[in-house]
C-alpha cells in the first residue's frame, strides 16, 4: 500500500494521490506516531486482503478439481454463473454451453412446468438451505437420480446475492436400493406363496386324517 506524503503548500491534491494508487494522503508536518500507525494498519489490511485472495483462489481450485460433485453458483434469478468440472462430468455440459442459462435446463419437463426450480430457490432463500432428491436430465437427454443442496449467498447486510448449488449423482445407489427392494418383495412373494401351499397341504392332510377316523369309527361300529 502507498501513502502519499506531500509537503506543506504542495499543489497536489488527494484526488491526484488516489488516482496514482495511494491509499492515504498526508500533508506535512506529519506526526511520526500517526504515520507509523497508519502504515501498520494499511500493511495489516493489505496482508489480510492477500490472505483472503489466496484462500479464495485455493477454494476455487478445490471446487474446480472436484469431479464427484457438481458445484456451481446461480444468480438471484437462477441463471448459472459458474461451472466446475464435476458439473461438466455429471451433466455432460461444458461451462461455455450453460453459463448464462437457467438451471432448470437440467430438470424434467413436469418439474419445469410445475415451477419446481423456482420453488427450490424460494425455499432456500426462506429457510437458509434446501435439499431434495429427484430425477434430473443430462445434456444428452438421459436421466440421473440427483441429490441437490441449494444454499443462499448473502453479503454482510443480508442482501441476497445468489445461490450455491451442489449436486451428486446417486443413480447407482438408487439402482442398488431398487434391486434390494425388488429382491425383498420377491422374497416376501415367495414366502407368501410357500405359506399358502403349506396351508393347503395342511388342510389336505387334516381332511384325510378326519376321513380315516370316520372310516375307522364305522368299521368298529359295524
Amino acid at each position: 500500500p502507498i501513502i502519499f506524503l506531500a509537503p506543506a503548500g504542495c499543489e497536489a491534491s488527494a484526488a491526484d494521490a488516489y488516482s496514482l494508487g495511494s491509499v492515504d494522503f498526508l500533508v506535512e508536518p506529519v506526526v511520526p506516531g500517526i504515520l507509523r500507525a497508519k502504515v501498520l494498519a494499511f500493511a495489516e489490511l493489505y496482508a489480510e486482503k492477500k490472505k483472503s485472495q489466496r484462500q479464495a483462489e485455493q477454494l476455487r481450485l478445490l471446487i474446480e478439481a472436484t469431479k464427484d460433485y457438481a458445484i456451481f453458483r446461480l444468480n438471484t434469478e437462477g441463471l448459472v454463473a459458474t461451472w466446475n468440472s464435476g458439473a461438466e462430468r455429471i451433466k455432460g455440459c461444458r461451462a461455455e454451453e450453460i453459463i448464462g442459462r437457467h438451471f432448470s435446463t437440467f430438470y424434467c419437463d413436469d418439474d419445469v412446468q410445475s415451477g419446481f426450480p423456482q420453488f427450490e430457490l424460494r425455499e432456500a432463500a426462506r429457510l437458509g438451505r434446501f435439499e431434495n432428491e429427484g430425477w434430473r436430465v443430462r445434456k444428452d437427454g438421459s436421466r440421473f437420480w440427483a441429490n441437490v443442496v441449494i444454499s443462499p449467498i448473502r453479503n454482510v447486510e443480508g442482501e441476497l446475492l445468489g445461490f450455491a448449488k451442489i449436486t451428486r449423482d446417486l443413480t447407482e445407489r438408487r439402482k442398488a436400493e431398487e434391486f434390494l427392494q425388488n429382491a425383498q418383495q420377491e422374497l416376501e412373494r415367495r414366502v407368501e406363496l410357500r405359506t399358502k401351499r403349506l396351508y393347503r397341504l395342511y388342510y389336505i392332510i387334516l381332511y384325510y386324517i378326519i376321513l380315516y377316523y370316520i372310516i375307522l369309527y364305522y368299521i368298529i361300529l359295524y
